[in-house]
């Protein structure tokens, strides 16, 4: 779209603007970084006049018409329109149209209104002056003239004018409203410019290109362009080249390294849209240098208008500079600065003079645009001639403006070392520098220019004659700023101008202990940050830090300030930021104490490292690295300096994770105290005794003490007590010194052998102690039983057979091993033992729950009925609940139908949250058309997702973490499986089974916590579960003793091959009844699941042929020990 910059340049410009003349344009943006393309596009009589667009989070503009101009408005869709607002007002202030916010951030072109102008305006001549900087141009010329369409491009019949002689021309023409195109051009067309046709001035003609003016009912000044542009001339680069004297010699009179605004004046501060000073790179990448050009800081202005600076405060800003006394120069003066100007939009700078620091200033250097490339280019000196102003007192201002056109953010410019050479007799002194700055005195230096050995210093008004350099000033206030320069004293009759100041403050007067420091009210001005020798300062804060998992998210206190090193970037590993304490008097401490708090939470904690200064020296008192933890922690350190006075230095030292980075390694500090340390407290850490399996009837308790006081302490009470028994009192006999650690054993045993729960109560009986707020703890301490032996059963295998090893053990998971130790552990419970070998098992006690869903009438619902079972509403009954089906039936009579139409939403809860051991959980699953379940890391419903599952209805199974997904497959809609899902919390690996068969298994970050498992139908989804079960096995589980268990291997050379060849099992596999018929007496028949737990046992049979109901069992894999007359013979059963 065609964009005519003069026509927003009208209407800027109008030196009186009449609101009757105009419609307004009241526009907003919510979060403040501008319209991001949008804008309104006004045509005016059929002919595109001007987009109009908002810069920031709010603009006014106006666009001037005539009366009876028939408008036109649309708008022009962005990629942030939800951000939009904007009200428009016609000519009589009347609103016409209110917009905003869309509902999408883009796509919102539309039509907005056609409306005929009811302006106080009426078609006119006006005086319309025009203005061209012939500074550029390289070809000769007498006279510049303005041709256009009202003269007929006539020739030099409008010349054009230089009063001033600055070679900026101009020309007043009287023209009646309406639009005109022109051109300059000099000597009648000896030579004219050349317009880009697609430049913002421009008609947008490729045949004709010329200027293009609309002109309304009021006189205007248009801006000052540069020959052949559409912005006035860029200046840049322009080098010093010097000055040149007839009197005296070259001195410098003026110089700032722009380490601090000191007496500068005007749009200096803090936050986005200002100039501010600033060391290493700016806050935002793309744009500014990588650090000053010389000094420690540089100035510049900071152009981004939405973040951690809040919104922008000016578009267009200017600082000026303190006096530069010229009074006693001679015959040239020339100002210099270096310029960095890097980013894609950078704006402009304009450098004007004035004898007075509210100006008015001419403007006599401009440049715009970016002009270098990367952040370590070398910086650019300017040159400007200030020779006019000798004899005078000068004052410099430096203005930037915006650019609008693009990112408000990638604009920002930096200027250093700005200096005034002249030529003097006297010159005045250089190099002014402070040292020893105390509460009431400092150090003044500096470098005389000529031979002189007389000065005056300057400060804060006050003259001081002085030949002795350097010179302490004394009787100065605490805590005060203070602007100090220097004069050189030639001859009684020739003085120099003063000096560039230097800038100080005194030190605070020393801080009486005890002393508190919250930073509640900012930071205070009695500390201060290191300026030189670390890489970056510490920052004041509230709430939380701008990088998630890293830093507080408010203060110790709550609603107040603290301290902390932002890590983000451009921070790098191994910076360093330093900041000092006020200065402390210890006088009427006897045992001093620092205390104070840390937050030290990220995975990429550096160091923490407080010194005191003592004597000269810094000692080392505190060192703290790495991640601590989301919480603040209480710190206490004793001192021991060696004088009265003293501050503390605190160093922050950022460093990285395993991922390079060091934004999450956000340190904080706050409530930083002095003061009185406790002489006596005594208090308990912890309690000796733990929680675990098989608590003996003699059971010892220990406690461990530790003292915090400054007084070594002996001979004092100490006790416990379990339950609601009477306390067991001891004394501890030996001594603690301060800051150490003891471990008291109590002689006193005590019976934990029941199964339960026993409340320990320690106790710390000190009568002097004076914190009694750590002489108790309390601990709750859990005896777990172990489970009994399993109970097996021996076996007798011919040789190559394979033997089950089983026992009548009920419940618990059983584990096998091949030595009586448990130490050689057997994968399952199936055995070929070449030899008659004996085995050893024991059982592991372990959380675990089932449900086959037979306890529940068809047609109840599961949450409703049973308390293991959840839903999202917390409602059993509700809406989201499952209901009991009796069809289709698989090995039981009922199943579980979760179905999305029904809006299901069914979660089964652990006992508890598992984030070590083993997991695994098994579900016998009938897919109708597809099938969707998820496992969540917390026994709350609606807990974050661990992994998904989705059974398609093609049959491929979807085994979803995140940002992989792995593929296998399933039986398919139509048929019962069974599902296995074991996770490894530990190594957070988790694998999948169907059937038996392994499906795929991952470790992922997310799979070493795991708190219930969510039934969630998707769309489309119906499937069954005829049974659920869960089991929970930890690395700390209550085992029992080792029971033998000896499998003989026979030869098989007669009788046992007989034995097999007469017994025969049908049928087999089966449903329900399986026959055992054999040529001898059967005497029993005991059967066994998989993992060797028996599930079903017949006793005194004595007949040749038994019948066995397998109609309760689950559907898989059993193995049946048929103890016959003759011998035991082992089969392998199969219930479908």
């Amino acid at each position: 779209m065609k964009k005519i910059f003069l026509s927003f340049i009208l209407t800027v410009f109008i030196t009186a603007f009449n609101a009757q003349c105009h419609y307004v344009f009241d526009m907003q943006d919510s979060y403040g970084d501008g319209w991001n393309g949008a804008s309104i596009e006004v045509n005016i009589n059929g002919t595109f006049a001007a987009d109009i667009t908002c810069n920031g989070g709010a603009t006014i503009d106006s666009i001037s018409t005539m009366n009876g101009d028939f408008v036109e408005l649309s708008f022009v869709s962005g990629n942030w329109d939800t951000e939009i607002t904007f009200q428009i007002y016609d000519p009589s202030g009347t609103q016409i149209l209110s917009v905003g916010p869309f509902a999408n951030n883009d796509g919102n072109d539309s039509f907005l209104l056609s409306d005929s102008s009811n302006s106080s305006c009426f078609p006119q001549y006006v005086d319309v002056t025009f203005q061209v900087d012939m500074s550029k141009v390289t070809s000769s010329f007498t006279l510049p003239e303005i041709n256009g369409s009202w003269n007929a491009y006539c020739g030099n019949c409008d010349p054009m004018s230089d009063p001033d002689g600055d070679n900026v021309w101009e020309k007043t023409i009287s023209l009646f409203t309406g639009s005109y195109e022109y051109l300059f051009s000099a000597d009648s067309f000896a030579i004219q410019e050349s317009i880009n046709s697609n430049s913002s001035c421009s008609n947008g003609s490729f045949v004709l290109p010329r200027r293009f003016l609309n002109v309304g009912g009021q006189d205007i000044t248009l801006p000052i362009v540069c020959w052949e542009a559409c912005e006035a001339c860029n200046d840049f680069p322009q080098p010093p080249i010097g000055v040149s004297c007839n009197t005296g010699a070259p001195s410098l009179a003026f110089s700032d390294e722009c380490d601090s605004q000191g007496n500068w004046t005007g749009d200096f501060g803090t936050g986005n849209g200002i100039w501010q000073s600033n060391s290493g790179f700016t806050p935002t990448g793309g744009t500014g240098p990588d650090g000053a050009h010389s000094g420690n800081n540089y100035f510049y202005f900071e152009s981004s208008t939405f973040g951690n600076g809040g919104a922008s405060q000016f578009d267009t800003a200017t600082i000026v500079s303190p006096m530069i006394d010229l009074t006693n120069s001679f015959d040239d003066a020339e100002l210099t600065f270096w310029l960095h100007a890097r980013g894609d939009n950078m704006g402009s700078l304009s450098v004007g003079l004035s004898n007075s620091p509210t100006g008015p200033f001419n403007d006599v250097y401009y440049q715009f645009g970016e002009t270098h490339a990367n952040d370590d280019d070398p910086w650019t000196q300017i040159g400007i001639d200030v020779s006019n102003y000798i004899g005078q007192n000068l004052y410099v201002s430096f203005t930037y403006m915006r650019n609008f056109s693009g990112v408000s953010y990638s604009g920002d410019l930096c200027i250093d070392l700005i200096e005034v050479n002249t030529c003097s007799t006297c010159p005045p002194p250089n190099s002014l520098s402070v040292n020893n700055i105390t509460p009431n005195s400092a150090d003044i230096s500096w470098t005389p220019i000529g031979t002189e050995t007389e000065w005056m210093l300057y400060y804060n008004g006050v003259g001081v004659y002085t030949n002795t350099i350097p010179t302490t000033i004394t009787n100065l206030s605490p805590n005060t700023s203070y602007s100090c320069n220097v004069s050189a004293i030639c001859s009684p009759s020739d003085t120099s101008g003063q000096s560039s100041g230097v800038v100080f403050t005194t030190g605070c007067a020393y801080s009486m202990a005890p002393i508190t420091e919250n930073f509640d009210n900012g930071f205070s001005p009695c500390w201060s940050q290191e300026l030189s020798t670390d890489d970056f300062d510490w920052t004041l804060n509230d709430g939380g830090t701008n990088s998630n998992n890293t830093g507080p998210d408010d203060d110790v206190s709550v609603g107040g300030n603290y301290m902390y090193t932002e890590a983000s970037a451009p921070r790098q590993n191994g910076d360093v930021a330093v900041m000092y304490s006020e200065q402390i008097d210890l006088s009427n401490l006897t045992n001093p104490q620092i205390h104070f708090y840390t937050h030290m939470y990220g995975s990429a904690i550096g160091d923490l490292q407080i010194d005191m200064y003592d004597a000269g020296n810094y000692v080392n008192v505190f060192n703290k690295s790495g991640d601590q933890g989301d919480f603040w922690i209480e710190e206490t350190v004793l001192i021991n300096p060696t004088t009265n006075f003293v501050h503390f230095k605190i160093t922050g030292i950022l460093s990285v994770d395993g991922n390079g980075d060091t934004w999450p390694g956000d340190i904080a500090i706050d409530e930083f105290s002095v003061m009185e340390a406790i002489a006596t407290d005594l208090g308990i850490l912890e309690g000796g005794t733990v929680s675990a399996c098989d608590l003996s009837s003699s059971e010892q308790i220990s406690m461990q003490i530790v003292n915090n006081g400054v007084n070594s302490e002996s001979n004092f009470d100490v006790s416990y007590k379990i339950n609601t028994s009477a306390p067991v009192v001891e004394t501890f006999i030996f001594t603690i010194s301060p800051g150490d650690t003891l471990t008291y054993d109590f002689n006193t045993p005590v019976d934990l052998s029941n199964d339960g729960m026993y409340n320990i109560e320690y106790e710390c009986l000190l009568s002097s102690d004076q914190n009694l707020v750590d002489n108790v703890l309390i601990n709750n301490v859990e005896n777990f039983l172990s489970p009994l032996p399993p109970v097996t059963i021996d076996d007798t295998i011919c040789n190559g057979d394979t033997a089950y090893l089983t026992t009548l053990s009920p419940n618990g998971l059983v584990n096998w091993y091949l030595d009586m130790n448990g130490i050689s552990a057997i994968n399952g419970n199936s055995v070929s033992p070449s030899q008659t070998t004996t085995y050893y098992g024991e059982v592991q006690a372990a959380d675990f729950f089932s449900d086959d869903f037979e306890n529940y009438p068809p047609g109840s619902l599961i949450a409703q009925s049973s308390s293991s079972w959840l839903t999202y509403s917390g409602l059993g009954g509700g809406q989201d609940d499952a209901m009991i089906t009796n069809s289709p039936q698989n090995s039981g009579n009922n199943s579980l139908f979760i179905n999305e139409v029904l809006e299901d939403d069914i979660y089964l809860p652990f006992n508890q949250v598992y984030n070590s051991g083993s997991v695994e959980v098994l579900i016998d699953m009938y897919v109708s058309t597809q099938a969707h379940l998820n496992f969540e890391d917390d026994v709350i419903p609606g807990a974050n997702n661990i992994f998904e599952l989705r059974f398609k209805s093609s049959g491929m199974l979807e085994f979803d973490i995140g940002p992989t997904t792995l593929l296998g497959s399933y039986p398919g809609p139509g048929k019962w499986f069974n599902l296995r899902i074991v996770g490894d919390l530990n190594t957070s690996t988790w694998y999948i089974y169907v059937d038996g068969s392994f499906q795929g298994g991952t470790s992922f970050a997310a799979g070493g916590n795991v708190g219930n498992v969510h039934f969630n139908p998707a769309i489309g989804d119906e499937y069954y579960m005829e049974k659920v079960e869960w089991y929970a096995f930890s690395d700390d589980d209550c085992v029992s003793a080792l029971s033998p268990i000896t499998v003989t291997v026979d030869e098989c050379t007669f009788i046992n091959d007989k034995w097999r060849e007469y017994l025969d099992v049908f049928p087999n596999p089966t449903s329900d009844i399986v026959v055992f018929k054999a040529n001898s007496i059967i005497e029993n028949v005991l059967i066994y699941d998989v993992n060797g737990k028996l599930a079903l046992s017949s006793f005194g049979i004595n007949k040749t042929i038994h019948k066995a109901d397998l109609s309760t069992l689950e559907s898989g894999v059993y193995f049946a020990k048929v103890a016959t007359s003759e011998g035991v013979i082992n089969e392998k059963l199969i219930v479908k």
